[in-house]
């Protein structure tokens, strides 16, 4: 039997999956909302992060990736 990989060797974040469904919503009478979702899910991270000083330097660059792309994402895809 071939030995699994440890679960960390692969971080999960759960905001990652929130922010995709933003990312990735077609309707735009929903997105709206998946943004303010990502937001909050980014939000919360970055406060757990900030509590404990925990966190890698790659998920902090991903997180400030993800609030620059949700910022255009809603720029371009929603009226002003």
């Amino acid at each position: 039997m071939a030995a699994q990989p440890p679960s960390n060797d692969i971080p999960k974040y759960t905001w990652r999956d929130v922010y995709l469904a933003a990312v990735l919503e077609q309707d735009n009478a929903k997105l709206p909302e998946r943004i303010a979702e990502a937001h909050r899910a980014i939000g919360e991270r970055y406060r757990i992060l900030n509590m404990d000083q925990g966190g890698s330097p790659e998920e902090r660059g991903e997180l400030d990736a993800a609030v620059h792309a949700l910022l255009i994402l809603q720029e371009e895809r929603l009226p002003a």
